[in-house]
């Protein structure tokens, strides 16, 4: 087993470039073909194994802030052009997708299919514009990243690679925990998780150092070249390439196998991380345990020996749920479509494994793709084995 190189920073990059304030970037990049392929070209001399495509927010929802939305697939066909040029069969070329700036209820108005079919969109134009493989980076939305992946899927069987944006906190922007997120995007099929952007190497490698022993996939890790600092008005990044691969050994040691930069890392930060690490082997994945997660806390599985009593989904679930400290598990059961309102409420204060159910098939699945979580599937629903079956390889629940 070999690392992997990733790209570095683009956007910055582009900034020195020529790229004004305020404009849509990917609109800009396909005017400005040249200063993207020159930048690409240079990631891949210096090693990078993937670049990502320029597509980063050429979703139908955040290219509509521009009145673009009709562009969504001409736009994501001529990135993708334009990094294919650049990389010339020598790197692969990734549907970068990030978010749309929506939040999902209970945080936002946004529903799960309003995203899920706003990602359906953007990645039905990047399969088809020939991306080797897709990356979801930058996420601080646990629920809002699960449902691009699903986006994804529904369109194409390419592989999924993933990260999320850490804050100082250690929990996403939305309070999820990195952990939690590696569990459920693991658990549909993730191939590679991890985190970009957040923090300089040493703040990123204490997150991957909790997520290396608890994941079944390769770790990614590309982190910016320091924390920005003030010098005459603009916000620079103090590490130098050299500065910036002799603290990656901190992430190297953690567990990261996926390795690359983002704001403030340049083509000489890849060729850094290339010299020192090319010839050596990263860790080997971890772990084989079976983990169950809410949003905020992952849970190793074992089997149920004391099961509960159902819960029902009704306007008093907030109220039914348990303590951390007062059960080991929490059962709840969905009987009618209506009752999902009140899941999506309630479900971000399960402190406990959730097992869950509900009267259909139908029904179920709903309910399990809104979980911002890996929940458990209650067997006394019955449902077909072979019904069962297909749900679990689509969203990654445990059946014990």
């Amino acid at each position: 087993m070999k690392f992997t190189f990733l790209d570095g920073a683009t956007g910055t990059n582009l900034m020195k470039s020529g790229l004004p304030q305020g404009v849509c970037v990917e609109k800009w990049v396909s005017e400005n073909p040249d200063v993207l392929i020159s930048l690409q070209k240079e990631y891949v001399d210096a090693g990078s194994d993937i670049i990502y495509a320029s597509t980063f927010g050429a979703n139908p929802i955040s290219l509509s802030k521009y009145s673009l939305e009709d562009e969504t697939e001409t736009l994501n066909a001529k990135l993708v052009s334009i990094s294919k040029i650049a990389s010339n069969g020598k790197a692969k070329v990734a549907g970068d997708i990030s978010s749309t700036g929506c939040l999902l209820a209970p945080l936002g108005d946004a529903t799960y299919d309003d995203i899920k079919n706003a990602y359906m969109r953007q990645a039905r134009a990047l399969d088809k514009a020939g991306v080797d493989l897709f990356v979801l980076e930058t996420f601080s939305s646990l629920a809002e990243c699960l449902a691009a992946f699903d986006g994804v899927r529904a369109v194409s069987d390419k592989k999924i690679i993933a990260s999320v944006t850490v804050e100082p906190s250690g929990k996403t922007l939305c309070g999820d925990s990195p952990e939690s997120c590696l569990i459920a995007l693991t658990a549909r099929g993730a191939y590679a998780f991890g985190v970009n952007c957040s923090s300089g190497v040493e703040s990123m490698a204490k997150i991957v150092k909790k997520l290396y022993p608890i994941s079944s996939v390769p770790i990614i890790s590309k982190p910016n070249a320091g924390l920005p600092v003030l010098v005459n008005g603009e916000n620079v990044f103090p590490d130098s390439s050299a500065v910036f691969a002799e603290k990656y050994e901190e992430l190297a040691k953690a567990g990261a196998s996926f390795i690359g930069g983002c704001c403030g890392t340049t083509p000489s930060h890849i060729k850094e991380l290339y010299e020192k690490f090319s010839s050596r082997e990263p860790l080997s994945v971890a772990s084989s345990g079976m983990y169950a997660a809410s949003n905020k806390e992952v849970f190793l599985i074992d089997k149920i020996d004391d099961i509960p009593e159902r819960t029902p989904c009704d306007e008093d679930l907030i109220f039914s749920i348990p303590e951390k400290d007062e059960a080991s598990f929490f059962r709840l059961y969905i009987e009618k479509e209506e009752e999902l309102e009140n899941f999506i409420e309630s479900m971000s204060s399960i402190e406990t494994p959730l097992i869950l159910g509900a009267s259909s098939v139908s029904l179920f699945e709903k309910a399990v793709a809104l979980y911002a979580g890996r929940c458990i599937y209650d067997r006394e629903c019955d449902f077909e084995d072979s019904q069962v079956e297909n749900l679990r390889k689509k969203y990654g629940f445990i059946v014990l």
